[in-house]
């Protein structure tokens, strides 16, 4: 009986390791596709925040986020955060300094905004944005 309890607790183990591991792969994943995608835009600093629930995209280039940028960057960061559950809720696309840029409130939407089409994209992002 002793023994058996305690390979199912090892079984237990081995899954509750290879879960973590897979977010945290599936996390790097995301983190490195998410450069390649942005990387037009400019060279960034990619942070999290487990306090607030978000990541920020900081564009070391960039003195301002426009409007335009934001709407022209932020559909390709959702094709590499889509397929990752562990994402931050909200993600922030800022300048070189941090302090001004666009936020986007749920990245859960963000397989929504991959499959909207152009004449409908920006009503959807910046529905769901404020700005920082």
């Amino acid at each position: 009986m002793r023994i058996m309890f305690k390979n199912i607790i090892n079984r237990y183990l081995v899954v509750l390791i290879f879960i973590l591991m897979s977010g945290y792969v599936s996390k790097a994943d995301t983190v490195s596709d998410l450069r390649e995608l942005l990387a037009p835009y400019g060279s960034f600093d990619f942070r999290e925040s487990g306090r607030n629930d978000i990541a920020y995209a900081i564009f070391q280039d960039q003195k301002q986020i426009t409007k335009q940028m934001y709407l022209a960057a932020l559909p390709f960061a959702c094709l590499a955060i889509r397929e990752d559950p562990s994402f931050p809720k909200q993600f922030a696309i800022l300048n070189r300094f941090g302090q001004q840029g666009y936020v986007f409130e749920d990245t859960g939407l963000c397989a929504e905004v991959t499959r909207t089409r152009v004449n409908e994209l920006e009503l959807l992002i910046l529905g769901n944005s404020h700005l920082q």
